[in-house]
């Protein structure tokens, strides 16, 4: 979490993108949100198939 908190953070005020292209502010801040959500979800399915 965060990780995308800090993602939009720097795209939107950092890199200054508040007023750019929309395509690219989502594109920026889905990239880290896809990677969380993939090391969350790895974790869980670790969680899980130790308790089997």
């Amino acid at each position: 979490m965060l990780a995308v908190l800090k993602a939009r953070l720097v795209v939107l005020d950092f890199l200054g993108l508040r007023s750019g292209p929309r395509v690219l502010r989502v594109g920026l801040i889905a990239w880290p949100l896809f990677f969380s959500l993939a090391a969350a979800a790895k974790a869980l399915i670790a969680s899980v198939s130790h308790v089997g």
